[in-house]
């Protein structure tokens, strides 16, 4: 086995692309044993890619980062059948997204952590690439300058850094982005979520809240265990850390210490008794909230301790809104309305007292007749306080509140949650970049809401618009937006999406943001040419950077992706391609005697990155012949020719024969030759040539007696150009005089003009008038009485039928379209008819015309071959009537014929409504027996069959025209294939005699006679 050969190959390559030859170290043939990845041609050595692609990280799992991939393979080379083996390394391509293991990354710090502590992250990301792209880089989104990255041994320890100081109680969780990004030449990228949350410290001490109260009443006859009133104290800590624990103060007297009782844990203060008193007391309580590690919190309270109420004054209370165990239940946002109605019964004596509403709170008592209503002031929202407790007191005279306690009563309100409020975007509209070509499910951007209502009201969920679910996705509960599919920006470079946030209340309330996103270009297309082949003219004549036509190419790639430029690969031709107009230029100047076409190959690159993309196209410029040469003379070789003729010669004997060539092609090289007399013996010239297509002979008119005639011999190209043979004393001369033109008698002109009669044309002509005169003029008809027909024997309700009298009303339009459209087709088949050869001839590279005239023939070309396509069809479709009524009088001959036998009769029968001409449920939609023999035997059916019979005749004599002139195009490129073969055999020929005269010294004077030289 031969040593190893190395190479190496990108992985993921399209099928077919090279890879590597073995012809540069050993002969064919070649064959490859192993074809799991690559195939090799057996005569050039190359291997190429195979339909399956290679995978780096498919081939070499077990492989490092840093390891190469390299596959081996075994090949049989030479005629011996050597085994060569050679190692293909596969090299690796950004084809791998970098990816977290974990969804999310929590962390727990306490609040008291330094400033400068790091923070390991456990999670890294993995990419499966190698090389730079799969190096990553790790950026932190979102942190808010509170935490920064830092990444250490090669990205193996990510730690996050913190930067200020943390307050639980200002903010106690922190949410940012972890994102990876490797370093391919197109990054490619993940994100991971990172939430940390702060834990508590004691680092807050009890205070009393200002709202705590500074005093509170209680009324004699109070039971023990009442409470008088409440304490409050907060901590701003969490757990243990605020934990308060109430005391009263040491200062606090005993009487305060024997009456009231203070609860440690929710700083209730109690009654240890039965109060039973006649007179007014003030006592004071010290009240001390104490915490972990933390000096107690200290606050005054004043207990009054009023006498005994009068047993006949009360406060009643009849509730209006909707209450339970003296609690109101009050929706928010409500209107300002009645809660209770209040009334102040007992003792006459104290008609001086009147009911009021303590502290500062949005209700107010309304009096009206001795009682008095309780109403709301404002509509209450739950979003600003969600409890009130009303205190309803009566408020007497000095004197009355000396002697007795009075009353009072507490009403409370509870505000319920109603979904008034819909969730709001932090941001109304977002905006964000995208590669093309992404990964399907990678989150793009996450989107926030939030709803200031509580339980289900405040609950948001996202979606997106119905129209862009196939693309997109949004994660209905964390708002996170990814994509289903690969986006392509050649299809759609801007989405314009709607997101929706709705909360769970009912009815739902529900905000939309906008999200555009911008799908960045890719070099993900190759240039691609409108034609792999194309076809150009230019006459020989053209100037050097004479425009020769637009190269038509498209690159679907924007900005730099999109730029293309050319280059001609066949260097030899003369062209060039102007990248900017993208328009093919000649360089030089062009003769179709040395080349007749150019055949070269343009190769379009993009400046796409990294690699620029390509597409080949073949070109093939035809050179127009224009007439630039005059011909000249081979046979004879002088400008002057002595002949001897003998007196007597018979009159039709050759004389000699005079051999001339044109240097051009088709038109522009057919020679005539004829006699240019002296003036003094114009009309007595005794001698004639005799045309051919390649020799003019010189034939004797007859010779009186020895004489010396002395003729020019005028050889004549196209567009009069000529050149003179002189017999007798002259020079050879190159002129284009306009005063000698061959004259033409009345036969030739009669000939010459029913030579140029279009009788195909004129044929076609005839035929398509004919053919579409009866199919419109008929098949108009022939709808008419079908109607009639449909309408008096197989429907009688007008509605069943009024479906097919539209229809055949759009026929009857489209009828009236057609014989306009063929009226004006005709005179142009007529018309192009006297310059139909010319447009044979020169859409096939014959003739020379404009480009103008070029377009038009093909064109009407092209049109008559779609024309006789189309009209095939409509020939089909006419012989569909006919059909129907052939089959309808075959029933009715059948009929004829059973006339014996009514029960079989009645059976046989024709059904309209079959053939899709009335509904199913016209009624009778067919006719059956006799009934059916009768409608054979009106004069409407019978016009109506031979009507259409007729129109399918026209229609038939229509296609017939088209056909024929179809045919008759392709039989002419035939026969101009043909001219144009047997134009160059004999070029061929010309260049064989102008040989041999070369090499004969050219000093032939007529040396041949008619018997020895005869070129036909």
């Amino acid at each position: 086995m031969s040593g190893s050969i190395q190479f190496s190959v990108k992985e993921e390559l399209e099928p077919g692309t090279l890879v590597g030859s073995l012809s540069k170290h050993f002969s064919p043939p070649f064959q490859l044993l192993t074809k799991e990845y690559l195939w090799m041609d057996e005569n050039t050595g190359n291997f190429y890619t195979s339909e399956q692609k290679m995978d780096r990280e498919h081939l070499c799992p077990g492989k490092t980062k840093a390891d190469e991939c390299i596959i081996l393979h075994t090949a049989v080379v030479g005629p011996s059948g050597e085994l060569v083996q050679f190692s293909v390394t596969v090299e690796d391509i950004n084809d791998n997204a970098p990816h977290f293991e974990n969804s999310k990354i929590h962390l727990n710090i306490s609040e008291d952590l330094p400033i400068g502590t790091s923070l390991m992250l456990d999670d890294q990301a993995q990419d499966r690439d190698s090389g730079p792209n799969g190096q990553l880089m790790y950026k932190l989104k979102g942190s808010g300058g509170v935490f920064t990255l830092k990444v250490e041994e090669d990205g193996h320890l990510i730690l996050l850094i913190l930067q200020m100081a943390l307050d639980r109680e200002t903010l106690d969780l922190y949410q940012m982005q972890l994102v990876a990004i490797d370093c391919g030449e197109q990054p490619l990228s993940a994100t991971v979520p990172i939430i940390v949350t702060v834990t508590d410290v004691n680092d807050n001490c009890p205070s009393f809240s200002p709202d705590s109260p500074q005093s509170a009443t209680i009324s004699g006859g109070s039971k023990k265990n009442t409470v008088v009133t409440q304490v409050v104290a907060t901590d701003p800590d969490v757990g243990p850390n605020a934990a308060i624990v109430y005391s009263l103060s040491p200062k606090v007297s005993e009487r305060a210490k024997k009456l009231l009782f203070l609860n440690s844990h929710s700083g209730h203060v109690r009654l240890m008794q039965d109060l039973e008193r006649d007179s007014s007391e003030e006592l004071v309580l010290k009240v001390l909230a104490s915490g972990l590690h933390c000096p107690p919190a200290e606050t005054q309270v004043t207990v009054s301790l009023l006498p005994k109420a009068s047993q006949g004054l009360t406060i009643k209370i009849g509730f209006i809104a909707e209450h339970y165990n003296q609690t109101v239940v009050l929706p928010e946002s409500h209107p300002p309305t009645a809660l209770a109605v209040l009334e102040l019964e007992g003792d006459s004596s104290f008609k001086d007292s009147s009911l009021a509403i303590e502290g500062d709170v949005p209700f107010f008592l309304s009096p009206q007749s001795g009682k008095y209503l309780l109403y709301t002031s404002k509509p209450l929202d739950y979003e600003m306080k969600s409890e009130y407790h009303i205190s309803v007191v009566v408020q007497g005279s000095s004197s009355e509140r000396s002697v007795i306690a009075l009353p009072q009563r507490e009403i409370r309100v509870i505000v319920e949650d109603v979904n008034d409020n819909a969730p709001h975007f932090s941001q109304s509209h977002y905006q964000l970049e995208v590669q093309e070509n992404n990964k399907p499910g990678l989150t793009l951007l996450q989107v926030s809401a939030s709803d200031a209502d509580s339980g289900l009201n405040g609950r948001v969920t996202y979606r997106l618009d119905k129209q862009v679910s196939a693309i997109f996705k949004v994660d209905s509960v964390t708002g996170q937006l990814s994509a289903l599919v690969p986006l392509d920006r050649e299809q759609n470079s801007t989405y314009k999406l709607i997101v929706f946030a709705r909360d769970g209340g009912f009815p739902c309330l529900e905000s939309q943001a906008s999200v555009i996103i911008h799908v960045l270009d890719q070099n993900d297309n190759a240039p691609v040419f409108y034609t792999p082949h194309f076809i150009f003219f230019v006459p020989e004549n053209a100037p050097p950077f004479a425009l020769v036509g637009k190269i038509e190419v498209e690159d679907p790639d924007e900005g730099e992706n999109g730029n293309l430029e050319f280059q001609v690969v066949k260097n030899s031709a003369p062209f060039v391609v102007d990248s900017m107009q993208r328009m093919l230029q000649t360089t030089a100047n062009l003769d179709h005697e040395m080349t007749d076409h150019h055949e070269l190959f343009l190769v379009v690159s993009d400046n796409g990155h990294p690699v620029a993309l390509t597409s080949t196209a073949r070109v093939t410029v035809f050179v127009e012949d224009i007439n630039d040469n005059e011909p000249k003379v081979i046979l004879p070789s002088s400008n002057f020719s002595c002949l001897a003729v003998s007196p007597g010669t018979p009159v039709g004997t050759t004389v000699t024969k005079i051999y001339a060539v044109d240097e051009d092609l088709g038109f522009n090289s057919e020679i005539t030759y004829s006699v240019v007399a002296p003036e003094s013996a114009q009309h007595n010239t005794p001698f004639q040539v005799a045309h051919a297509v390649i020799v003019g002979s010189v034939h004797c008119l007859g010779v009186a007696g020895r004489q010396n005639v002395s003729c020019e011999i005028d050889i004549r190209g196209p567009r009069a150009r000529e050149a003179h043979i002189i017999s007798g004393p002259a020079a050879v001369k190159s002129t284009t005089p306009e005063r000698f033109l061959p004259e033409m008698g009345c036969y030739d002109c009669c000939m010459r003009c029913l030579a140029g009669v279009p009788y195909c044309s004129l044929v076609a002509t005839l035929l398509c008038f004919s053919g579409i005169s009866l199919f419109c003029g008929c098949g108009h008809q022939a709808l008419t009485e079908m109607e009639r027909l449909i309408e008096d024997y197989f429907a009688r309700n007008r509605q069943d039928y009024n479906t097919l009298a539209y229809i055949i009303q759009y026929f009857q339009y489209a009828i009236y379209g057609l014989a306009s459209f063929f009226f004006l087709y005709c005179i142009a088949l007529l018309a192009e008819g006297f310059y139909t050869t010319s447009a044979a001839k020169q859409t096939f590279g014959e003739f020379r015309s404009t480009m103008c005239g070029r377009c038009l023939s093909s064109s009407f070309i092209v049109m008559t071959y779609v024309l006789a396509v189309l009209w095939l069809l409509v020939f089909a479709f006419s012989a569909l009537p006919v059909y129907f009524f052939y089959n309808m009088g075959a029933t009715c001959r059948t009929i004829d014929l059973l006339t014996e036998t009514p029960a079989s009769i009645n059976q046989l029968c024709v059904d309209a409504r079959q053939y899709g001409l009335l509904p199913w449920s016209a009624v009778p939609g067919k006719a059956c027996g006799m009934t059916l023999s009768n409608v054979c035997k009106t004069r409407e059916y019978w016009m109506t069959y031979n009507l259409y019979i007729a129109a399918f005749a026209g229609a038939g004599i229509t296609l017939l025209a088209l056909v024929h002139c179809c045919l008759h195009l392709a039989v002419y490129q035939v026969y101009v294939k043909m001219v144009k073969h047997r134009a160059k055999e004999e070029r061929r020929g010309y260049d064989l005699y102008r040989r041999m005269q070369r090499d004969r010294g050219g000093t032939l004077c007529s040396p041949y006679s008619a018997d020895t030289f005869d070129i036909s």
